[in-house]
Order: C-alpha cells, then structure tokens, then sequence
C-alpha cells in the first residue's frame, strides 16, 4: 500500500493544476460564494487517479480483479453522467421525485434521471454479477450502493460538505469493515484530504463528477467489506435522509443541529 500512496500523493499534487486548467479551458466555471469565477468538476481527477492506481493494485496483487472490474466500470459510469450534469445540467428539480415529474409531465429526460438510470443500471449488473445470493442480499446490496453514491451527492452543497462526509463516513466504517475496504478506499482518502483545503476555500468545486464517484466508490466498498446485517442498518439509514430530502432541506437540518452545524462550518471559514 506504501507504493500506492505514493502514486496518489505524486498523481493529485500533479494532476490539480492540470485538471484545473482544462476546466477553464473548456469553460466548466461558476461563480462562488464571493462571486468569483472558479471551476467545476476537479473532482475529474479522483476517477484518473483512481482508475490507475486501481489498475496498478491489481499489477500489484493489491486488488482482486474482480473488484478491480467493478470499481472501474462504475467509475467510469458514475464520472461521465456527474460531468454530463455540471456541464449540461440546468434543471432545478427537486430530488428524484422532481426529475420523475419532468419525465411523467413534460416529457423531459433531465441529466439528472439520466445519471441515476445510468447508475442504477450499471450497479445492477454489477450486484447481480458479483453478489451469488437471495434476491433480498442482492436488493441490500444494490440499495446500498445507489443511495450512497446520491446521499453524497446531495451533501454537495456547501464547500468541503461531500468531502467531510465522506471522510467521516470512511473512518466510522473502519470499526466493521475488513482489510479490504482500507484497501480500496485509503487511495481515494488521501485525495481527499488533499482537496479538502480547496474545497473549503472555495477555490474549486468538486462537481458532481465528483461527489459521485466518492459516494459509489464508498458504496461499492462496503458491499465488498461489511457484514449484512451493517449493510441493512445502513441501507434504511439512507431511504430515511433521502424521504427527508425529498420534501426538506438537508442544509437547514444541517444547521439546526450545534454538532453537525460545527462539523460543517470547521475549516471552511467566511466565504
């Protein structure tokens, strides 16, 4: 693994400056909170980055091929419908309901319900291909994935928001998770403890090329790596914060609560 930090480390201090110039270039930028233009989608790097170092692993005998197959295609999936929605992406639905709404109403197939069918497909073949068990284990499995990879997505709001969570909720897995999932996700942790700092500063935003692939990076690595009985708890954890969303705000809860408004605002500073 020693090797495989150290490909992180050289491929994310190279790679921002790169990534970033190409967002400009093609005009991927927004305003931030101050007004200041910025890009968007740096988060591009975290799918390069971790296609090759899942690809150098499996070299290594780090990672089995198997996972190596399902990490990479769902990447690729979850990253080029994340880039689609921020450069394409202009509707305001609200939550899956609203993209539903769009399609049953207008006729209109958003980016967003293109990005969650795309998924959703793809973490189907890949439970299905993986997963030998009940259709209930493959229902668990596949929930897991797909709402992981939204609740991260949605966390994307405010700067460092989708990172903070999905470092807090990599570490809280680590009490039941096996070898494996250290593994898979130590890559993608250290990326993001990298990024956070510009995250924060609101020099970039991730996107939500890259809030999904850390959400189905962190999905497809517990259903590698945690016990069933976790994944269920999990699983109705997630249906729970996503029937809240669908009709309330998650930053407003966010900001209700002293801890997880302290947790937000850490580090992030006046914008």
């Amino acid at each position: 693994m020693a090797i495989l930090t150290g490909i992180t480390l050289i491929l994310t201090y190279l790679g921002y400056p790169l990534i970033k110039r190409l967002l400009i270039r093609y005009s991927l930028v927004t305003e931030n909170f101050s007004g200041c233009e910025i890009p968007v989608g740096y988060g591009l790097l975290l799918g390069v980055n971790a296609v090759i170092i899942l690809l150098v692993g499996k070299g290594l005998r780090i990672y089995p091929g198997e996972v190596v197959t399902s990490f990479v295609f769902l990447i690729m999936v979850a990253g080029a419908t994340g880039l689609a929605d921020d450069y394409l992406g202009y509707e305001q639905s609200s939550g899956f309901s609203g993209h539903l709404r769009k399609l049953w109403q207008e006729y209109q197939v958003t980016t967003g319900f293109l990005k969650a069918a795309l998924i959703g497909i793809f973490t189907f073949l890949i439970v299905n291909r993986v997963i030998m068990d009940n259709f209930v284990v493959r229902l668990v499995n596949f929930s897991l994935v797909v709402l992981m990879t939204n609740f991260i997505n949605l966390l994307d709001l405010r700067p460092g928001r989708a990172l903070k969570g999905f470092i807090i909720i990599t570490f809280s897995s680590l009490l039941a998770t096996d070898i494996l999932f250290i593994k898979l996700l130590l890559p993608l942790l250290v990326m993001v403890i990298i990024l956070l700092p510009i995250d924060l500063r609101a020099e970039a935003m991730l996107g939500d090329v890259g809030s999904n692939l850390l959400g189905a990076c962190l999905g497809l690595g517990l259903l590698f790596s945690l016990g069933f009985i976790y994944k269920v708890m999990l699983v109705v954890g997630l249906v729970l914060i996503h029937i809240y969303t669908e009709k309330s705000s998650l930053t407003e809860l966010i900001a209700r609560n002293r801890v997880l408004n302290y947790i937000d605002q850490l580090g992030r500073g006046r914008i």
